[in-house]
C-alpha cells in the first residue's frame, strides 16, 4: 500500500493570477491510502464530498470514526462502499454500495439511498461469533433478503473467520 499527500489550492476565480499570500483561498491537505485505486479519505473541511459524508453520518446517527467511505475506481466510474464499524465489538460491515460517475455523484446516490430506501428495507438480526472465540455477538442489518445480509456481513473477510448462528427477519412494527 502506498500513501500520497496532495495539497490543493483553491483560489477565487479572477482574470489575474491568484495571490497565495492573501485570502480568499483554501488549502486542503488530503491524505489517502492507495491500493489498486482504493481511496479512503476525503480532505478539506469545506469540500462538498466531506460535507456529504458528514450529512450521511448524521442521517445514520453515527460518528465519523464509525464510518468508512471506501472509494474505488472501476471501469472509469467510482464505486463507493459505506462500511460501518461497531464500537462494541470493533467489527466492520458493509452498509451499502453505489456506483457514480464521480465521487460527488456516488455520495449523492448513497445519501438518496439512505434517505429514501434504507428504512424501508427489511430489518435482520444476525447472531455470530468469531472463529476461536466464545463470545456471541448480535448485529443488525437492513437488506432485501438474507443473502444480502450475508454479503454485507462477510464483506472484506474470509467466510471461515466467523460462525453465523442465526439470521432472523425481524417483524414489521
Amino acid at each position: 500500500m502506498s500513501f500520497f499527500m496532495i495539497y490543493l489550492i483553491v483560489a477565487q476565480i479572477s482574470e489575474r493570477k491568484p495571490n497565495l499570500s492573501s485570502p480568499p483561498f483554501f488549502i486542503a491537505n488530503i491524505t489517502f491510502a492507495s491500493n489498486n485505486g482504493i481511496m479512503t479519505k476525503t480532505g478539506g473541511k469545506n469540500s462538498s464530498a466531506s460535507k456529504l459524508e458528514k450529512e450521511i453520518g448524521s442521517y445514520l446517527g453515527m460518528a465519523d470514526k464509525h464510518l468508512n467511505f471506501k472509494y474505488q475506481l472501476k471501469d472509469k466510474k467510482i464505486k463507493l462502499d459505506l462500511i460501518t464499524i461497531n464500537p462494541k465489538h470493533d467489527q466492520s460491515f458493509l452498509l451499502n454500495s453505489v456506483i457514480g460517475v464521480d465521487k460527488q455523484d456516488a455520495l449523492v446516490k448513497l445519501r438518496n439511498y439512505i434517505i429514501n430506501r434504507y428504512e424501508n428495507e427489511n430489518s435482520f438480526t444476525v447472531q455470530w461469533m468469531k472463529t476461536g472465540e466464545n463470545q456471541l455477538h448480535t448485529s443488525y442489518f437492513r437488506a432485501n433478503n438474507m443473502y444480502e445480509v450475508l454479503d454485507k456481513f462477510f464483506y472484506g473477510r474470509d467466510q471461515t473467520s466467523h460462525k453465523i448462528f442465526n439470521v432472523v427477519l425481524n417483524p414489521i412494527s
